[in-house]
């Protein structure tokens, strides 16, 4: 059991939640090459060539491998069978995180023959070979190194699932996340995936509300938002941020990068939700300080250090050095995403858990593992478990250890001007 008793710190906004960009904005751009430990923004999904409905029968995958020795096949060929397509790489770290699920959802349908999962690359065989003998796939894999089916299906940023029912028709477009064994019978059954939600998917700096086909150069919009219940949506991408629904305390917690925490908000707010659409011209650093600045002159508001003495964890390795993680399985790109039950972290380092770990166990933690960006792993807790679970869930896990200390630490007090 972890070293660590639940008192909680004396401070506001407790129950911050901290937002991540899991199933809005995690995804690799298709059209960027691959740069180890990258991580990539999601890019808008256009869909020019087919629609939901068109027949997709005369496309086909050139190069097939764990395919039941077929080394090639045709849309027509799998008619009479519903076929769910995976846009993924190797290097797409999103793609890695979402493999487990795919694989049970695959699993679901071995038996049955006439579904076939297709999982689409336009890397080189060797690469892709080399990458399963660290990483189970349980579904073919398409090779597309012309990128003809990316084309054909104008996929832009992976993952990206696509389904085709047994007439050969596409039914839809969906992210990975939300594929599932009754989707598929859905299709089966002859339905077509209602796909509005991801068609109209939340774009880092353009307003949904508008359909201004040509975006502004810079701009700043912070508005009384029409979203009254708890719980917003958001996507931000290097110089652009769209955030819907949310509270101010969560604007500025985002905008500024602060983790609740390590946070005193020493002014009252309105009682109301706000949405901020922002686009800067620059860097992705000018531009987030133009953005800081605004914010703070729209709600009136500075921020200042103050070192407290507060109880905390420690992250650390066990006595002997000894940890639970494995080596990671992407070839470049890394990603962390987490819900309310899970994180999942590939290609990185334990310090990239701690902001979901401490806003979860409602307390800072300080990470003295020295470990480096390499690993994978994931963490699984049920729904409503109590923090001392959860941290139990983490340590057994990562076999790292989690010990209770008091010490001075860093917090940022946000105050009026």
């Amino acid at each position: 059991m972890s070293q660590w008793v639940g008192d909680r710190l004396d401070m506001p906004l407790r129950k911050l939640a901290v937002i991540l960009a899991a199933g809005i904005v995690a995804g690799c751009a298709e059209d960027a090459a691959p740069t180890t430990n990258e991580a990539r923004s999601a890019a808008v999904v256009s869909r020019e060539e087919l629609s939901v409905g068109d027949p997709v029968d005369h496309l086909s995958v050139p190069l097939l491998l764990q395919a039941d020795g077929l080394e090639s096949v045709s849309l027509q060929q799998l008619r009479g069978s519903t076929v769910v397509l995976e846009f993924w790489a190797t290097w797409c770290a999103p793609c890695v995180a979402v493999m487990d699920h795919l694989n049970e959802v695959a699993n679901e349908f071995r038996h049955e023959s006439d579904v076939k999962f297709i999982s689409i690359t336009a890397e080189s065989a060797d690469t892709v070979r080399g990458f399963l003998q660290r990483k189970s796939m349980d579904t073919w894999i398409g090779l597309d190194p012309d990128r003809k089916l990316h084309r054909a299906f104008g996929v832009q940023t992976i993952p990206q699932s696509i389904l085709i029912n047994s007439r050969g028709e596409l039914a839809g477009f969906i992210s990975p996340t939300q594929l599932n064994a009754k989707l598929i019978r859905g299709v089966q059954d002859g339905a077509l995936i209602d796909t509005n939600a991801s068609r109209s998917i939340l774009v880092a700096g353009r307003d949904p509300s508008s359909d201004t086909s040509k975006p502004p150069l810079m701009q700043f919009v912070l508005r009384e938002s029409a979203v009254n219940s708890t719980g917003g949506s958001f996507a931000v991408s290097g110089t652009a941020w769209t955030i819907l629904g949310e509270s101010p305390e969560v604007l500025i917690s985002q905008v500024f990068g602060l983790q609740s925490t390590r946070t005193v908000f020493d002014v009252d707010f309105p009682d109301q939700r706000f949405d901020l659409i922002a686009k800067f011209p620059g860097s992705p650093r000018d531009a987030k300080r133009l953005l800081r600045s605004a914010l703070a002159s729209a709600f009136e508001v500075k921020t200042r250090q103050e070192e407290r003495q507060v109880d905390l964890l420690v992250l650390n390795t066990s006595s002997d050095g000894k940890h639970a993680l494995t080596p990671t399985v992407s070839t470049g790109g890394s990603s962390m995403s987490a819900n309310q039950t899970e994180i999942i972290v590939v290609n990185g380092s334990p310090a990239n858990a701690i902001p979901t770990l401490e806003s979860k166990l409602d307390c800072p933690i300080i990470d003295e593992t020295n470990l480096g960006q390499e690993y994978d792993f994931s963490v699984r807790w049920q729904a409503d478990a109590p923090a001392e679970e959860i941290a139990d869930a983490f340590t057994a896990a990562t076999g790292l250890q989690l010990t209770r200390e008091q010490r001075a630490i860093e917090f940022t007090v946000v105050e009026r001007r």
